[in-house]
């Protein structure tokens, strides 16, 4: 299974082949040296994030390949609207789709 890398600067995602396992959550804990939060999304498949300032990593996270096809569709989409607004294919600022659940209903 596809393993999606997020990383803080400069702002790229890699993908890598593997899987992070629940069974392995000490291995990753060594990794990152104690300074990391292991969750599982709403669809259930497991992301690890490095706690530590100094990790260049924002996110470790299970994709599907599906999900990586998907999401070079939309990149390919906004570089050709970006060039026909005659952006020259520069970078568009984006929402971001990873959200954390929020325990509250309301503001305030």
């Amino acid at each position: 299974m596809p393993i999606l890398i997020v990383l803080k600067a400069p702002r790229i995602n890699l993908i890598a082949v593997g899987e992070i396992k629940d069974e392995d959550e000490k291995k990753w804990d060594e990794i990152f040296h104690g300074q990391m939060l292991m969750i599982k999304n709403q669809r259930g498949k497991n992301s690890v994030i490095p706690l530590a300032m100094d990790c260049n990593i924002a996110v470790l996270e299970e994709v599907t390949q599906e999900e990586i096809d998907e999401q070079e569709k939309l990149a390919e989409k906004r570089r050709k609207q970006g060039e026909a607004q005659g952006g020259g294919g520069g970078s568009m600022i984006t929402k971001p789709t990873m959200l954390f659940p929020s325990g509250r209903g309301g503001r305030g």
